[in-house]
This record gives structure tokens, sequence and C-alpha cells, in this order.
């Protein structure tokens, strides 16, 4: 059911029957008296009233839309449609132009008329055959009454589809496109109308409402309303409905059209609730049902987002494309707003705000900034394209990146917003809330992140044989290959750059066709509790449906244990295997496919499910359906390996995909070699993807082919006090930019007490760089937080003084050059000589520790300003 533009079908209608009242204009008139509309007099002389007799089409249709009112606008071609037995309901009137009630007529006075009417007529009769001329055009233009707007003007209400009105709101709109909308001649018109097209690949009846909405809310800021989609906290789910019509929708449906509400304010809303059984014992929250029921009317505006919610789960994301309401009393919800379902089939989207509301204007920032993480969606929306882009980056920035630097620099701290940057969001908020925008990300698969380490293998970041816990249909442990983090992600990416691409769409469709027949079969069982399914060896067998939304299969003979089949296990075999009925072995044949099963029990559900796809020959999954589909990740993976096998060399025609970002924490800690293996190569920026050189490789262990997607950035960080940039692997820095963190006393505003932060740092690190080099220094971020001695003591006793150990290990005169006689007990103890045992075999060695130094440096809770203020006098240089 269309709820918007349902004014074209009606007016195609209206007009096919106009040509006959030529000759009975008289008649014309009457329909529109009979319709409810305010017909004005004609003047035989002037100031001489007489009725009107004689009209053309095109001011018939101008008078249809005299009202200012668009619900009266609806009425009236409501009240037509039913005197001409047009069968259409009409919703609204979005993109037909607004009518001047003083200039609605295309001919002047009787008194001064000069065979306009007929002309009029005739040149309806043109435009209808398509056969108008420059000159028809021209002489049209000529008539008093008439000029080149509002000529265009009346050859959109007759053709909205070919023709396009050129007047006061349209043409801002075209200009802001960058379309000059001067013509003269009706040739002129035509090659504007095709600039026009080239420029908005849109039909011209929605070009005239988007120039309606560019006018009246260009400068809107949208806002956030919560509907529920539950009749009542524990009732069913109407979210079908709204999105197969389009609709975002409240109850309440015993209360009718609310435009026959009037006045429409909360009083006499609250008193239609009551009046119909709502609430009657509550004025209260009469009061506030009524005011939720105007503001989902009259407050919503275009360009607002409605967020579909069952409790606190937002299971849609729509954004509102026009100011008008719909009442439809076959809908569960029959009180709707029209949008484009921007996301469904959400799942991982929580709001708490506005719980137990059926429509809420979220206002909370936390909760807004959460929505708009989940958007995208930071800048103002561009009302005419009635659509949020995904968060979409241009691949022009580097793939692999590396930040390196010292201990303390925020390399790990500055992975968020590097994270943040690349994923297109405003990295000037507050931490709290980036951090909470990056969690989001990080539970949508969009951002990963890891740590390597000296154990981390291959197997846990690409792939590896694991032991599998047995599944309640298996009797013993198995092995499976189990893919590691980074494999996710390159399917969820991947899967991501097929869909913006539009690649591998048919792949696509089939598998959602199992998931379409699954979902029936699975609807069938459940109605009727259980099911009879039929066997490979024609044995009937007993099919129940499980809490997790599996199949239950038990076989007959008295045994209790069921056997669950999965979907997921399930899908792959449907995959492998469409007609069951040609395969030789079941047993064997499952096994090498899904492993260890219960192959009897999967057979007789795919045979099911192959049935019911014969059943419904023709009715598949198109592909412009893919996109409206939620896979798991094991569905994804399917889609993503079967493109994979491929091959696929195609370059990136979409310049714009979803981006998605993996992190390596410590990224020199372990065995880049051995991690990354032979995928060291395919992570290059040409190497990927859509890209000139793209290469696949056979995976070692599921030897499947693999290819890194263009739209995946990782970003590593490194130590510098670990390892150096020069010391790292070599193929590993050829395919990285290297992004140095290095410390930043300057942004050390902070101080404690009387030490300058600033300068204590600057101090250390210059001796540091000196004693060590500059990859062993000192970050900034240690002392961000420090503004008192006690906690500058704490940072020095916790990661300043342990660091500087590890540094000089056993070289405690250079860990004294560092920090100075304050920080060491005194005076420095001297190896006497006496402090070792007798030793008559021993060579002298004693000898060569004596009036050595041992040092000891001071417990951190024993210093104050005063050794603190000491790091940053200057030394005295030793004489020789």
């Amino acid at each position: 059911m269309a709820y918007i533009y349902s004014w074209i079908p009606a007016y195609q209608q209206i007009v096919a029957r106009l040509p006959q009242y030529r000759n009975n204009q008289a008649a014309l008139v009457q329909v529109l008296r009979d319709i409810g509309v305010n017909v004005n007099e004609d003047e035989d002389h002037p100031g001489h009233n007489v009725p009107l007799t004689e009209i053309d089409p095109f001011t018939f249709l101008f008078f249809l839309g005299k009202h200012r009112n668009d619900w009266n606008k609806i009425k009236v071609l409501r009240q037509l449609c039913q005197l001409w037995n047009i069968n259409t309901t009409v919703y609204d009137v979005c993109g037909i132009p607004g009518a001047n009630a003083q200039r609605l007529w295309l001919f002047t006075w009787q008194h001064a008329r000069n065979n306009e009417i007929s002309k009029l007529w005739d040149l309806f009769d043109k435009l209808l055959a398509n056969t108008i001329a420059d000159a028809d055009f021209e002489e049209a233009i000529g008539f008093p009454a008439v000029g080149r707007t509002k000529l265009t003007e009346a050859f959109f209400i007759v053709k909205p589809t070919d023709y396009l009105c050129i007047n006061g709101k349209v043409k801002p709109y075209l200009n802001s496109k960058g379309i000059n909308t001067d013509f003269t001649t009706y040739t002129q018109y035509q090659s504007l109308l095709q600039r026009i097209r080239d420029a908005i690949p849109e039909p011209f009846y929605k070009t005239s409402f988007q120039s309606h909405l560019f006018a009246e809310y260009e400068n809107h800021v949208p806002n956030y309303y919560r509907i529920g989609t539950t009749a009542g906290e524990n009732g069913q789910t109407v979210l079908p409905e709204m999105l197969a019509n389009n609709l975002v929708s409240i109850g309440w449906e015993e209360i009718g059209d609310l435009n026959e509400i009037d006045p429409f304010n909360r009083k006499h809303v609250s008193e239609a609730l009551k009046g119909m059984g709502y609430y009657t014992n509550n004025n209260n929250i009469a009061s506030r049902k009524a005011g939720e029921i105007i503001q989902f009317k009259n407050e919503i505006k275009p360009g607002d987002y409605v967020l579909a919610a069952e409790g606190q789960t937002i299971r849609a994301i729509g954004l509102v494309i026009s100011p008008h309401y719909v009442f439809d009393a076959d809908l569960d919800f029959p009180h709707g707003r029209c949008v484009n379902w921007l996301y469904q089939n959400i799942n991982d989207l929580q709001i708490e705000e506005g719980l137990r509301t059926s429509v809420w204007k979220f206002i909370e920032p936390v909760s807004i900034n959460i929505i708009n993480a989940y958007l995208g969606n930071n800048d103002e929306n561009e009302m005419d394209n009635n659509e949020v882009q995904p968060n979409n980056n241009i691949i022009d920035m580097a793939l692999n990146t590396i930040l390196y630097g010292p201990p303390g620099t925020g390399k790990t701290y500055s992975t968020i917003d590097k994270a943040l940057e690349i994923l297109n969001e405003d990295i000037q908020l507050p931490r709290e809330i980036r951090k909470q925008v990056f969690a989001e990300y990080q539970k949508q698969g969009r951002i990963y992140f890891t740590t390597f380490h000296q154990n981390m293998a291959y197997e846990d970041f690409i792939e590896g044989i694991k032991p599998i816990s047995p599944n309640e249909d298996d009797e013993f442990l198995k092995y499976e290959i189990q893919d590691g983090l980074f494999m996710r992600a390159c399917v969820e990416a991947t899967y991501s750059y097929l869909q913006t691409e539009n690649l591998n769409n048919n792949v696509i469709a089939n598998y959602l066709d199992f998931n379409s027949l699954f979902d029936a079969l699975y609807d069938r069982i459940s109605a009727a509790g259980s099911e009879q399914l039929t066997t490979r060896s024609e044995v009937q067998v007993t099919a129940t449906i499980t809490s997790q939304g599996n199949f239950a299969i038990r076989h007959g003979g008295g045994r209790e244990k069921p056997y669950t089949v999965s979907r997921d296990r399930l899908s792959v075999l449907f995959e492998q295997f469409p007609n069951p009925d040609e395969i030789n072995n079941i047993t064997n044949e499952f096994r090498q496919v899904i492993g260890g099963c219960n192959s009897t029990a999967y057979w007789s559900v795919l045979k099911a499910i192959a049935n019911l796809r014969d059943e419904q020959a023709g009715d598949e999954i198109q592909p412009q359906q893919v996109a409206e589909r939620n896979l798991s990740y094991e569905e994804k993976k399917i889609i993503v390996k079967k493109y994979w096998e491929t091959r696929d060399i195609n370059l990136i025609t979409n310049k714009k995909l979803e981006s998605f970002v993996f992190i390596i924490d410590e990224i020199n800690r372990g065995n880049v070699s051995q991690i990354f293996g032979e995928l060291i190569t395919l992570i290059e920026d040409d190497k990927r993807l859509g890209k000139p050189e793209v290469l696949h490789v056979d995976l070692p262990y599921s030897k499947h082919p693999f290819a890194v997607p263009p739209n995946l950035y990782i970003i590593g960080t490194m130590n510098t006090a670990d390892r150096s940039v020069e010391a790292l692997d070599t193929a590993l820095r050829r395919r990285f930019i290297f992004e140095p963190k290095m410390p930043k006393p300057d942004e050390l505003l902070n101080v404690a007490g009387p030490v300058n932060l600033q300068t204590l740092l600057t101090t250390i690190n210059n001796r540091l760089t000196i004693l060590k080099d500059s990859d062993h220094t000192i970050g900034h971020a240690w002392l961000w937080e420090v503004d008192s001695i006690d906690k500058l003591k704490a940072v020095f006793a916790n990661k300043i003084l342990p660091l500087l150990q590890e540094y000089f290990y056993n070289d405690y005169e250079k860990l004294g050059l560092v920090l100075g006689d304050a920080f060491f007990e005194l005076p420095h103890k001297r190896v006497a000589g006496n402090e070792f045992a007798l030793f008559t075999g021993s060579s002298g060695l004693s000898g060569q520790y004596r009036n050595k130094y041992i040092y000891k440096l001071k417990n951190a809770e024993d210093l104050g300003e005063a050794e603190f203020l000491t790091l940053t006098q200057a030394a005295v240089v030793d004489e020789d």
C-alpha cells in the first residue's frame, strides 16, 4: 500500500474522465460544488455576478487543491473519487503545488474572455497526445490569467511524471543543484526538464515535493523519537506491518481518524480516548497519552528520526519523509507517518530513555549521542535525500598504520580517536561519549580490538583447528576449523563491500531463500506444535521447536532423546545439497560438510525445506531485497566464501564503502611473521579486493580462497622501549605507515604544587635521550591527571621509577644521572672488602668490589616537593 504520492493514481483517473465534459462544462462545474468546493461566480459584465457555467480542465484541477489545509484537499479528492467510482484511496497531496485561491482560473471574466476556455481545452488534448508545439505554448502564456509559471503547474498536475512545475518553491531547490531554470519557449522548457532528469534521477512529482521540503525544512535540526511497537507491555509486535508499509504507527484504532477530532488538542483527544474506554479511571494517564498522540501527529517533522522500540531495544530506525499523517483502519496500528526505514532487524541497540511510552522525544545527550553513533549521522541531514547514507569514507587514507613511541605517550588511548576518525565520527566529543560510541561500534562488528603477545599464533588470528565441546546430537569430542578475530573482521567487511558494490547478490538472494524457507517450516511446525517428517528410509520422525529456535527431531521406537537440527548447520547443507534425494551416503557426505551430526535428522528437515522450495517455485527473493536482511556471521561467511571462490578481480566502482577498523595493541610483542603468515602480503593497499593487483590465497587449514577487503583499516600500536622500529620485521615495516606518538610536555598544563610538570618531563627526557635514545623516554600521558605532590609520588612509584630501573638495569650510576642524589638514600654505602666470606682459593676478585658504591633508591612515599624540584636542576660537570 502506497501512503505517499497516493494522489498520483487518483489524478490519472480524474484526468482520464475530463475529456467527456468538454461539451458539458456546466456539469463539470457542478461536480466541484457536489464535492464541497466553493466555486467563484462569473461576471457577464463588470460588477454583475452570474453562475460559472464553463470551465477548462486545468482550472478544474486547480480547484481540487483550492484549500490551504492538506486534510481538506484530501477530503475533496476522496469525495470526487467516491462520486466518480474511482477505486483508490488518497492519503496525501505531497508534491501538488499550493494554489492561490484568488488566482485559480486560467481564464478571465466572461465579459473579457476571448475564447480562452476552448483554446485551453485544445491545449489539454494536445498535452494528453504529446503534440504540443512552441506556438501552442507561446499562445497559452499570452492568456491574461496564465503565464509561464502557472502553465508549468497546469502541465504538472495533468502529467506529474512528465512535467515539473517551475515555480517559486521549485526554482530555489533546482538552483541549489546548480540548475539554471530560465526558459522561454516550450522547446527550452523540454530541454530544462531533461537537464533536471539528468541531475536528479527521480520522478518529477518527487522533485516537486522535495522542493517543498527544501523550502520549509532546510534548516530543521533533526529530532529523535521513540515509537513503541507492541500493543501493551506484553502484546504482539506490529513492527512487521510498519516495515512492510513504510510507516511508523501507533494504536488506539477506536478513536478513528485524528483529522476528524476538532479542535485537535489535548482535551479533546483525551475525551476521545476515554469515550472509547481507554483510561476511564485515570485522567492523568489519558491526558499524557493524548499528548503523545498529538506529538505523533503534529510535532514529528520531515527529517526527524523514529526509533521503533520493543522495551529498551531498538528494532528499526526510520527517517520521516513527509509532514502528512495517515489513517488506515485496516492496519493493526492505524495512525501512521511515512518513513524510509534505514535500519531494520536491529538487535544491538538499546536505549533506556522513554520506556513505557508509545511516543517519546529523546532529550538525554547520552541517548542522542548513541543514536548518532549508530547512524553515523553527525552532520545535518539533507532533506532532498530522504535517507541517511551509512558511515562511509572515501578510500584515500592509509589502510595500515602503526602508532609508535615510548611508554606513556597515549598510543592505545589514541586508537579510539583514530578508529572513530576513520568512521567519520566527531572526535571533539567528550572522552566518555567517544568511548561509548567506540563500544557501540564494537558491538556492531565495525571495530575489533586485540593485543599481540608471545603466545599469539596464526591459528588465533586467522584460522586454526580447535576442539569443540559435544553438541546434544554428538557423542564425542570433535575438532573443527574455527575463525580467528581477523578472519571475522574480514568476513564482515567483505560482506559490506559486496553489498555496497552490488556484487554476488544472486548468491546472497539464494541464501536468503533458505532463510525464508526455514522460517516458513518453523512457523508451520510452531503453529501445529509438532509435525511428522520423513527420513531417507521413509520412516516417520517427529519435529518440534526448541527454545533456541532450532528443530528437535525425535525418532520413533520409544527413544526419548531428541536431536537438534540448527539453522546454521542446515544452511550449509542446503547450500551444498539443494536436492537431498541425490545424496548417495548422507552420513559420510554430511560429516564432510558439517562434521558429526545425526544425519537422519538433518536429512528429514533438509528434505522438508526442499519440498517447500519446490512448492514455492517462482517466489525466490530478488537481489534488491538482499539489503533488507540482517544476517548472522555464519550466514555472511557462506556468502563471502562463495565470492572469494570466484577470485573476482573487478575494480571498486563505488568509492564510498562502509569502513571497518581492526586495532592491534602491542603489535611488536608478537611474532608478526608467524601470526600474519601469508596475509602479510594481502594487507597491502593494492593487493586487496577491488584493487588493481588484488591477490587471493588458499588458506592452509580450510583450503578456501581468501582475500582482504579494501574497507578494513588496520591500526597497530608499538612501544619503542620494547623494540625499536628499525628492529621490527622488515616485511611489516614496508606495509605500514608509521605515525610517531612522542612525548609532548607542552600538553601538560597542570602543576603539582610548586613543581612545573612540563619542565620536569622535559629535563628527564633530555637526560634519557643522551644516556639511552629517544625510544627510551617517558610519555606525557602518565602525568595528565597529576595535580598534586601525592599524585606525582604515585606516578613515580608505580610507573616512572620501575621503568627507569628497567631502562638502566643494574646501572645505578646512569639512573643517578637522571634522578640525582635527592632520590637516593645517602650517603651511598661503599664496599669495604670485609663483607665477603673467607675463601682461600680467591684470586683477588673481592678486591675488584672494594670501594664500589651500593645504591638504594628512596621509598616513593618519602619523596616530597624538595626532591621533585631537584629534578630540574643542572648537574655539576665532573672534572677529569
